[in-house]
């Protein structure tokens, strides 16, 4: 499937989720399978790591070939 081989771009997805909201200072062990993106990050209020994921299905888009932040 087409969707997996983009999978190998994982890492830069993450850098470019990391944007304003600094995903990528907070939170470590990023990894991801299939559609799931998934990473230790730390929460606001004591700096604690917990488990957190994203389903990219539900993320981002194909807009007549270009990847897009959005839902389908």
């Amino acid at each position: 499937m087409l969707f997996l081989k983009a999978l190998g771009l994982l890492p830069f997805v993450a850098m470019a989720l990391a944007g304003p909201s600094k995903f990528a200072d907070t939170c470590q062990d990023i990894d991801g399978e299939g559609t799931t993106l998934r990473a230790q990050c730390q929460e606001r209020e004591n700096g604690q790591l917990r488990w957190s994921s994203l389903d990219l299905n539900r993320c981002i888009k194909n807009n007549k070939g270009t990847l897009k932040c959005g839902k389908k």
